[in-house]
């Protein structure tokens, strides 16, 4: 994964293209940069104040919030590089002294961008925690269905999750090669064997 370092607020528009947004703009406008009011964020309800840079890994952003989150203690986002999909990952939890002071289970009002090592976002805010004087936390993301193939007879048959929604299989007869939806398919999938190799994977819908 790479950072992103954030646009200065007198950047040319030329500099602020895809990825790259002023601190004021809502996160997601990232992708769009459309002339929206910087004070207001319809599309991304709750998150205020994004001053770190983003991380970025495939076409997923992940940062921070100072201020917003359900009890507006801050907090962790990601959003599609194309502004869509914009997705609250956690809000940290109410503060003893709120909005912006206290102490808290998970710290508050984080400011600085994330880490992202395999499938865990690490980050440090500023306030909260037991003493009040900020935390390093850790954030899983969601772990991704995996799929099983088994060789039966002429066939290989190909499992994965029931409750895995939102993901299509797909299949090419290289690890390379073009991948194709397989139309209706649903675990456990079977496959007859018409070629020296094949692969499958599920993707996102």
């Amino acid at each position: 994964s790479d950072s992103i370092p954030m646009c200065p607020k007198n950047c040319p528009t030329s500099a602020r293209n895809t990825v790259r947004y002023e601190s004021e703009r809502c996160p997601a406008e990232i992708g769009t940069l459309s002339d929206r009011n910087r004070n207001h964020c319809p599309t991304a309800p709750g998150i205020r104040n994004p001053v770190a840079e983003l991380t970025l890994s495939g076409n997923t952003l992940y940062g921070t919030a100072v201020t917003g989150g359900s009890p507006g203690s801050g907090a962790v986002f990601a959003v599609n590089t194309d502004g869509t999909d914009f997705t609250n990952l956690h809000s940290f939890t109410t503060l003893s002294n709120p909005p912006q002071s206290g102490t808290n289970s998970d710290g508050g009002a984080p400011r600085a961008g994330l880490i992202l090592s395999g499938n865990t976002l690490y980050g440090a805010a500023v306030i909260g925690g037991s003493s009040g004087n900020g935390t390093v936390f850790s954030l899983s993301l969601p772990q991704p269905p995996q799929l099983t193939i088994l060789a039966s007879g002429a066939n290989v048959i190909v499992t994965w999750p029931t409750n895995a929604a939102g993901f299509a299989l797909q299949s090419a007869p290289a690890s390379t090669g073009n991948f194709t939806n397989l139309p209706g398919a649903t675990s456990p999938y079977t496959n007859a064997i018409s070629g020296a190799q094949q692969f499958f994977r599920l993707i996102s819908n």
